[in-house]
């Protein structure tokens, strides 16, 4: 890659967040993208803009349609961007108006329908388990699947976009695994994302802005599609990925997803209600922000880096990382209750 051009496009990309973030207020205000902290969910205390998001939009499409017209990237970036910027309209409309969980499951999932059916390359067609060398193919459950995952992941992110910087280092974090593990030229765009992501997560460490829905969701359904179209790429060149390496490195916010859902279950509370029992919560009591963004890095990329340094099985690795992240929740509930 010509790396005039590529320096080009980070400089535009410095441009668009810098203009962004210092007209800020202005900004947020005219779109009225502006986040008022309440006592039930929220730790703030102060009305901040939520125009991580519109920041993280504009970057994106720019770059995937500066790359596709000069370099040769993947076809399905185009249809991956469709979706990214579908996730940012129905984040927009949810951080104005707050728009009912079931109906915003909806528009997002029919959207998929729609744009999955068009695009074999981005369903998961096949699981492929080291463990019992089995390969399953899904047939015609490939596109439900294939939504159930996205929308999963989706909301995961968004979950996890409880304290500053958090859900932007998780994606940085995932995007470095696509950077190291996709085949194609869509890393152009996978480095720009990063370089951009890390700028913005100081930016939002500070306290300038908040990622929104508007961010949470785009970027929930970016890195979803980008992992299933690597994994599909590297299928079609007969290179097999096991789905425990994928579950490795979802596992972190996957797993607090799933305890917070059947814990409002159990205590018959609406699953998608907001509350302050998630992990970063728990660590932001106990910790500063600095130190308990450092302790879920380290627990989000522990089990990857075991995984890839020993020999142990896949299946021990995610056993020891579900039994080692509820020994944690305890110990954090413990001390969250005193």
């Amino acid at each position: 890659m010509n790396i005039l051009l590529f320096s080009i496009i980070n400089l535009l990309n410095l441009l668009i967040i810098y203009l962004i973030n210092k007209y800020r207020i202005s900004i947020s205000k005219k779109l009225k993208l502006i986040d008022f902290p309440d006592s039930s969910r929220k730790i703030h205390f102060k009305e901040t803009p939520l125009i991580g998001g519109l920041i993280i939009v504009i970057i994106y499409f720019t770059n995937t349609v500066f790359f596709f017209y000069t370099f040769d990237i993947s076809s399905n970036s185009l249809f991956i961007l469709v979706l990214t910027l579908w996730g940012f309209l129905i984040g927009y409309l949810d951080d104005r108006i707050s728009v009912n969980p079931y109906l915003r499951l909806f528009l997002i999932g029919g959207a998929l329908l729609i744009i999955l059916s068009l695009n074999d390359n981005l369903v998961i067609r096949n699981l492929y388990f080291e463990l019992t060398n089995f390969n399953l193919v899904l047939n015609y459950l490939s596109i439900p699947f294939t939504i159930l995952s996205i929308l999963l992941l989706v909301n995961a992110i968004n979950l996890s976009d409880g304290i500053n910087s958090l859900a932007m280092i998780i994606i940085i974090y995932f995007s470095l695994y696509l950077y190291f593990n996709t085949l194609d030229q869509n890393k152009y765009l996978i480095i720009n994302l990063i370089i951009s992501l890390t700028i913005l997560s100081y930016l939002n460490f500070k306290g300038n802005f908040f990622l929104g829905n508007s961010g949470s969701y785009q970027l929930g359904m970016l890195i979803s599609l980008s992992i299933i179209s690597s994994y599909n790429s590297k299928l079609d060149q007969g290179i097999m990925t096991n789905s425990e390496e994928l579950f490795i490195i979802l596992i972190l916010p996957g797993l607090d997803m799933f305890r917070i859902f059947i814990e409002r279950l159990i205590n018959k509370q609406n699953p998608f209600s907001g509350d302050k029992q998630h992990l970063h919560h728990y660590l932001i009591k106990k910790y500063s922000l600095k130190i308990s963004l450092f302790a879920y890095l380290i627990m989000l990329s522990t089990p990857y880096i075991c995984y890839q340094v020993t020999n142990y099985k896949p299946i021990l690795i995610i056993t020891a990382s579900i039994i080692l992240y509820f020994i944690i929740i305890f110990h954090l509930r413990k001390f969250n209750l005193k």
